[in-house]
């Protein structure tokens, strides 16, 4: 029989993992601050608990998948959290982007409880949590992790257990850092290209078959389109350009080029384009192409 699963947070990246779950014949029991979310999972067979601890209390293993550590602190603390809720014996796994203060601080909340923990953020967007291809980075013991795998087979094609509790989360925030260079530097180069008189799809046909990297498609057929339906958005990626510059500085790393990048996301966010998938940083370059094609004409 498979366990009991409560899922905690259902927006743009949970929404698909846990109708994965509930397709994979794993009974669930939803919560989600805003209650109409969990409609679709209630005409599938599921049943909606009215806080986190009436949740946790239901399951087995409890996942959270919320969007920053003070939205984490939020749903686990309190008289009507998730820790109040856990039996012992239970797992607690965290799915979201909180870094790694977070994560110890999850812990920490379990000390003495004999729940097991364990942080397992993912790498993908929402077409591949739709289509079961996320990949899992997961921090915390082997047997916890080997005990959760039936569940996270269920949206993920590749699990890496990365380390002890916390790693999960700095290896998350290492790729996300990457990530976000692409999408600054795909805008830029895109920019360049149109500029340049040259075609802008050209030159995303010339990366992909270069690099080998089918992100280039995706993104910048977003921003030649103009199109930004969310897939992971300016205000999410601006979230966690604040955790990254937070690991940096314990890392004892100055990286040079997180500043300018971050500086952008928070442009881009200012500018209304918080809730637009992060490629509509693009948006940026398209301005500074504009004063440049206005200071060459005079």
């Amino acid at each position: 029989m498979k366990p009991t699963i409560a899922w905690i947070g259902l927006g743009t990246m949970g929404t698909p993992m846990a109708q994965r779950v509930l397709r994979g014949g794993f009974p669930l029991v939803v919560h989600n601050r805003t209650a109409r979310r969990a409609e679709p999972f209630l005409a599938a067979g599921a049943r909606l608990a009215a806080t986190a601890r009436e949740a946790a209390a239901a399951a087995e293993i409890t996942i959270t998948m919320v969007s920053s550590p003070e939205a984490l602190d939020e749903v686990l603390g309190g008289p009507d959290g998730v820790v109040a809720g856990l039996a012992q014996g239970s797992l607690l796994l965290d799915m979201g982007t909180s870094g790694f203060p977070a994560a110890l601080g999850a812990e920490s909340l379990l000390a003495g409880k004999g729940v097991s923990f364990v942080d397992a953020p993912v790498l993908g967007s929402r077409g591949a949590a739709q289509e079961g291809k996320l990949v899992v980075m997961a921090g915390g013991a082997r047997k916890d992790i080997d005990r959760v795998r039936q569940v996270l087979d269920a949206f993920a094609r590749a699990v890496y257990h990365v380390g002890p509790i916390g790693a999960g989360q700095k290896m998350k925030l290492a790729a996300n850092f990457m990530l976000a260079h692409l999408l600054s530097g795909l805008a830029g180069a895109l920019a360049l290209a149109r500029a340049s008189g040259l075609s802008p799809s050209d030159l995303v046909d010339v990366l992909e078959a270069g690099l080998g990297s089918p992100y280039f498609r995706a993104k910048g057929g977003q921003m030649i389109a103009g199109a930004f339906d969310a897939d992971f958005t300016v205000d999410l990626v601006r979230k966690d350009l604040r955790l990254i510059r937070r690991a940096l500085e314990e890392a004892e790393l100055p990286f040079p080029t997180i500043e300018p990048i971050a500086q952008m996301f928070e442009e881009a966010s200012r500018r209304g384009w918080g809730g637009e998938d992060g490629a509509a940083v693009a948006k940026l370059w398209w301005g500074r192409e504009a004063e440049a094609s206005g200071k060459r004409a005079q």
